[in-house]
């Protein structure tokens, strides 16, 4: 692994796009936006939950061929929860220096609200809130 690429793979913002940000005012993303931020980016507990069901995914297809594995919290919930140890330890060591993880979460978020065409986010008390999505389009080339 390549040194700053820890859970950085592309699957886990085109994963969490696809399910909850798929249509402004229709996603589950947008309409229930508190649920989906944690500090300004995604919860930890939605990229556990993605790293699971990309896990079970591998899982169907590890004979080389497809075969339908069903994804239980028997079967999988160990699992999740050992993914979300590992992601809360990463923001614990992190927050430290790099803030490596909260960088993470936040670029997933705003490239998501970005993909759904919410780009301004209404902060209580504060008013509009651009994010990264707008200031990065922003730049000059």
């Amino acid at each position: 692994m390549q040194r700053g690429t820890l859970f950085e793979n592309v699957i886990f913002g085109e994963v969490i796009c696809k399910a909850f940000f798929r249509q402004h005012g229709q996603s589950m993303g947008i309409k229930y936006a508190a649920y989906f931020n944690e500090d300004g980016g995604i919860p930890l507990v939605t990229l556990a939950l993605i790293a699971t069901t990309v896990h079970c995914a591998i899982n169907e297809w590890d004979a080389g061929v497809h075969r339908n594995v069903d994804f239980t919290e028997i079967e999988y919930g160990p699992l999740y929860r050992s993914y979300l140890s590992t992601l809360e330890d990463w923001r614990r060591f992190t927050s430290t220096c790099s803030e490596t993880t909260k960088k993470l979460q936040q670029r997933i978020l705003s490239n998501c609200r970005a993909s759904a065409g919410a780009t301004i986010q209404k902060v209580h008390g504060r008013g509009p809130v651009l994010d990264m999505a707008v200031f990065e389009a922003n730049e000059p080339l």
